[in-house]
């Protein structure tokens, strides 16, 4: 089913954080289970193609496809464990990728275009950003998170 953009006031949008499972809801989520709709299954969530492409990638080196989660705003990246070692968002025409500096670091990575200190990630966040129809990149964004999701996969 298409997806449709709506505007909401910064009351609801807080009554829907409030309502949301940390690192599980979308806010379309909530809504669901609100208006008692059954829950989406994966096919119908739509996984977007910019997605589908960067997982392609991934998986080609990792040897698996990538598990995800919904997140507030977009994807969680899981672990083996079903820890988030990642979360990738939609934005503008561009994806982001952000993870734990400390993370990154012990993956070896240091390529980060942003960095910042005032997040929910205990010593900051990093983020490297990839523009739509951008292979190189795409291929970049991905190297990040084999990286990450298998230190010691090569560099970056």
């Amino acid at each position: 089913m298409p997806s449709k953009v709506i505007r909401i006031d910064e009351e609801v949008w807080l009554e829907l954080q409030r309502r949301a499972k940390p690192l599980e809801d979308t806010p379309n989520s909530v809504l669901r289970r609100v208006f008692s709709l059954p829950e989406e299954t994966a096919d119908e969530a739509g996984t977007d193609v910019r997605l589908e492409r960067l997982f392609e990638l991934v998986g080609g080196a990792v040897g698996q496809r990538p598990r995800l989660a919904p997140a507030t705003k977009g994807y969680a990246v899981l672990s083996g464990t079903d820890e988030p070692i990642a979360f990738i968002r939609f934005q503008r025409g561009r994806f982001r990728v952000t993870a734990s500096k400390q993370a990154a670091e012990a993956a070896g990575l240091s390529n980060w275009h942003r960095e910042r200190a005032d997040t929910d990630f205990r010593g900051g966040s990093v983020s490297w950003y990839a523009p739509d129809e951008d292979r190189v990149a795409y291929q970049d964004v991905a190297a990040v998170l084999v990286r990450l999701l298998k230190p010691g996969a090569g560099a970056s």
